[in-house]
């Protein structure tokens, strides 16, 4: 596994943008994977980790919540493995606003994608979708990136699983050694070892 850190002021943080910021500015070693929940769920960091050559595993809302990167997607209410291309644009031309088969996601001034611009005003994003049951009632849905001729649908249990001892250790030092909250006067105080771990967890194949 391999960390990484950043501190934001409280008046302005984002657990996506600090992950953003690492992938762009850190190697991470040769077929690393980032897994993350669905806190993270973001078209932009998506698009960075493509950019970067960086394989990832992201959870995401389900298909029948609102609000997320699937909502306007027509898919299966079962496990399935499907791959979709989405057009991110910035623009409202007659095509984007009919959005015929859903092609089309449309970014509003106030959203943030970094890979549109006033020259750039398409920018077609492919990723995998993976929906799988992890109960009599309940499923998983990942986005990922990872070749499906490599890992099967029914990998990806196991490998979002991995994040698991990551998520109790954070408890751990969040709540049973009382570092919940820090508190300190001087930025000086704070070190390495004191920097908040994001959500996230890097795993080499």
């Amino acid at each position: 596994m391999f960390w990484g850190s950043r501190i934001d002021l409280p008046t302005k943080k984002s657990e996506v943008n600090a992950l953003i910021d690492l992938i762009n500015h850190r190697n991470y070693p040769e077929n690393s994977i980032i897994t993350a929940d669905r806190g993270y769920e973001s078209y932009n960091l998506i698009a960075h980790c493509i950019e970067n050559n960086q394989k990832f595993i992201f959870r995401v809302k389900d298909i029948d919540t609102k609000n997320g990167i699937l909502t306007s997607l027509s898919l299966p209410d079962e496990k399935f493995d499907i791959t979709v291309t989405r057009t991110l644009t910035n623009v409202q031309t007659n095509e984007v606003k009919k959005n015929e088969n859903n092609q089309f996601v449309f970014v509003p001034s106030t959203s943030v994608f970094d890979y549109l611009d006033s020259c750039n005003r398409f920018y077609d994003l492919s990723f995998r979708i993976v929906r799988f049951k992890i109960a009599d009632d309940k499923y998983e849905t990942l986005v990922t990136n990872l070749d499906e001729n490599e890992f099967k649908l029914d990998d990806f249990k196991s490998l979002y699983y991995l994040r698991w001892n990551e998520e109790t250790a954070f408890y751990y030092l969040k709540h049973a050694v009382g570092m919940l909250y820090f508190h300190c006067k001087k930025s000086s105080i704070y070190s390495r070892k004191y920097m908040h771990p994001f959500y996230f967890t890097t795993m080499q194949i």
